[in-house]
Formats: C-alpha cells, structure tokens, sequence
C-alpha cells in the first residue's frame, strides 16, 4: 500500500488536518490503496508537549475538522522517526522540509511542500495560526480561532488539490 505523510512541526494541527482532508477528498475521487497519515518533526516539543499532559490535535483544529464532521479529538501526537515506511512526505513548511531531509536522508527523494506538490506557484508554506503573515492578512480580525479557520481554509484547498493529483496521477 502506498503511504502519504504529512509533516509539521509539532503534528497539533497543520499536518492533522492536511492528512484528514486529504483522506476526505481521496474517498470523495474514489481513490483506495493509499494510507494518509500525519506527523511532527520536532521530537523535543512533542516530547515536552507529553510530559506537560498534552498529547492530542489542538482543541482549536478539533473542533474545526469536527464541524467537517472528522473526528480528531482522540488522536494522539507522533512522530515522524515512529513510522516505518512511507511513499511520499508532503511538509508544511521549508523550515520542516528542510529538518526532515537533514535528520532523515532517506526521505529526501520523496519529500516536498504540500503547496509546491499541489501546483501551486508562490507562497509555498502553509503558516501556523499565530504566523505573521496570516495576521498581517487578517488586519483587523484576527483572533487565535480566526487564525485557525483561516489555517484551515487554507489547508482545505491544498489537500483537495493533492487528493486531486494523487486521482489522476497516483502517487
């Protein structure tokens, strides 16, 4: 079975609800045969995160992929070095892609943004909710749940976009 994970930081939420929606959009094409799965690259955070009690999505992309009707409210934090195989990685960032490549060179081949492997053209990171960025562009109405929903706007048209690649062209 071929195998995509999606990589951020600390696999709270980004990576979550890249590989949620692409799970999603993958079922609505009809494509099977393709395991989606997330995952952090910064081991020292996820491990601090579990030793503070803090061990699943953020409560803020829970409750947004729930409104989607996707259930994330059990999922637990993992890390990329715990999956054994994998297909294709698509990183939120080049902050990540470029940690992963470093710390896990086997990968490198196979390992790309998941805006750059959507075909997009420019602004090939997807933020966080906090980023600067994404606060510059919502001036005036930024709140840590509107960053949220933005983030997540966001992640919706890339994983509808990979799940669209991955229909025509597999993986």
């Amino acid at each position: 079975m071929k195998k995509l994970i999606y990589v951020c930081y600390s696999n709270k939420g980004r990576s979550v609800a890249l590989a949620e929606y692409t799970r999603k959009f993958l079922d609505d094409f009809g494509v099977s045969g393709i395991s989606v799965d997330s995952a952090g690259i910064g081991l020292e955070n996820i491990d601090s995160l579990r030793r503070r009690g803090i061990d699943h999505t953020s409560s803020n992309t829970a409750r947004i992929l729930l409104e989607d009707g996707i259930d994330v409210r059990e999922r637990r934090l993992k890390y990329i070095g715990d999956i054994s195989h994998a297909s294709l990685i698509l990183t939120s960032d080049e902050i990540t892609l470029s940690r992963l490549r470093a710390e896990f060179p086997h990968y490198k081949d196979i390992s790309f943004l998941a805006r750059e492997y959507a075909h997009f053209s420019k602004n090939l990171e997807i933020f966080g909710p906090y980023a600067e960025s994404r606060k510059e562009r919502m001036r005036g109405r930024w709140s840590e749940m509107a960053g949220y929903r933005d983030m997540t706007r966001e992640i919706k048209v890339v994983s509808r976009r990979i799940a669209s690649r991955i229909a025509e062209k597999g993986i």
